[in-house]
């Protein structure tokens, strides 16, 4: 475990995180771009997780520490005593993580547009789902790769924890609504469509992406959502949150 701090945001980071490298050894993008890609996505998950915790400050509650671990990170906080934070307000919690995260890569992408990082990203780089990190790593444009990873990492990451299944942002999000709306067994039917979403998820990433590394994170994210459905600790904790 390593511990230390942003300002007055204290910061975790369990040795697990270092699972993200799995993500990029069958990308051949060498030990270079696997620092690179490392390095850019401990910044973008850290950005998403300083959106929740300022965010939990904001509405009043008390920021605990920032965690970095898995596949992503956990913001830990507490409702003040003699307080509590209005289901509303925990929405935006929960928004503000994939929402500063898709801001930050498009940020990014528009600084491209607009020729901040040389011509050839901007010809190239023309929508911000297609920043070709293979292409630059091939090339050994290991500035432009860094600046293509900002822009990847930053949406995608914040497009995929908006997805309503077990432990991510979506799923919190849609849990917090049907609860309002059947205190009783909400939580239980957010459950039962990260099961359906994650499923249909797990099922993409092995037809199309050819991915089974993707397809068992999206199962882990159903037993999860299983586990809530039967009133049952998630086995494998909150994955991201």
């Amino acid at each position: 475990m390593f511990e230390f701090k942003v300002g007055s945001y204290p910061i975790r980071v369990h040795w697990s995180y270092l699972l993200l490298i799995i993500l990029v050894l069958n990308a051949r993008f060498g030990i270079i771009g696997i620092v690179i890609w490392l390095a850019v996505a401990f910044l973008s998950i850290l950005l998403h997780e300083f959106g929740h915790a300022f965010m939990v400050r904001r509405k009043g509650a008390v920021l605990n520490h920032i965690m970095l671990y898995g596949l992503g990170g956990v913001t830990v906080w507490n409702e003040q005593y003699g307080s509590s934070v209005s289901w509303k307000d925990r929405i935006l919690i929960s928004a503000s993580g994939p929402l500063t995260g898709i801001a930050s890569g498009l940020a990014v992408f528009a600084g491209i547009r607009f020729g901040l990082f040389g011509e050839a990203m901007q010809s190239v780089v023309t929508v911000p789902w297609r920043v070709g990190l293979g292409l630059w790593a091939f090339q050994g444009a290991w500035i432009s790769f860094a600046v293509a990873s900002l822009v990847w990492v930053g949406l995608m990451w914040g497009l995929i924890n908006l997805l309503p299944i077990g432990g991510l942002d979506g799923s919190h999000i849609l849990g917090e609504i049907l609860e309002r709306r059947d205190p009783r067994d909400g939580r239980k039917t957010a459950a039962w469509v990260g099961i359906i979403v994650a499923g249909a998820a797990a099922v993409y990433a092995v037809v199309v992406w050819r991915s089974w590394f993707i397809a068992f994170v999206f199962a882990m994210f159903a037993l999860n959502d299983y586990a809530r459905v039967n009133d049952q600790p998630p086995p494998f904790g909150n994955i991201r949150s």
